[in-house]
């Protein structure tokens, strides 16, 4: 435990790995349980060096497929502020945005995104990430221009 609380993580995991293997049935539980604990900080700890557009663009799609929406549009801001020519960047941020309910912005994006490659009005359309914000508006006026041209 004192290795734990200095937050020497890589020393106390391995002590109570070791414990974990005792006999009595309780302290290798509480062990185990620490070990746990160690290893879910070490691993919050090692956060990647993130250095490049991709190195970005992944790690925010990472955090995005994992559920992590405001660390992710962190992460796709920091890839466009290195090159915002990138419609795939500009796709997820729309995406991203769009399921914080931050509707403008997630307009904004995708907008760019279809300037910048044509397709993907089409992708989105048949992306069923987009299906739960793609009638709400503006993303349904980006997504489907010719229903406005019809009314």
């Amino acid at each position: 435990m004192a290795w734990f609380q200095r937050k020497d993580f890589p020393k106390a995991k391995d002590l109570f790995q070791q414990a974990a293997g005792g006999t009595n049935r309780e302290m290798a539980h509480a062990a185990r349980m620490h070990a746990h604990m160690c290893e879910r900080r070490l691993v919050k700890s090692q956060a990647p060096a993130l250095r490049t557009v991709e190195d970005f663009y992944n790690y925010g799609m990472a955090l995005l497929n994992q559920g992590g929406l405001a660390e992710a549009e962190r992460q796709l801001r920091k890839a466009l502020g290195l090159k915002d020519d990138l419609d795939y960047v500009h796709y997820s941020l729309a995406l991203c945005c769009g399921l914080q309910g931050q509707l403008e912005a997630a307009g904004k994006h995708l907008r760019r995104a279809i300037q910048i490659q044509p397709q993907n009005r089409n992708a989105a359309r048949n992306d069923p990430d987009f299906h739960a914000i793609a009638n709400q508006s503006p993303l349904r006026e980006i997504l489907f221009p010719e229903a406005d041209k019809r009314s």
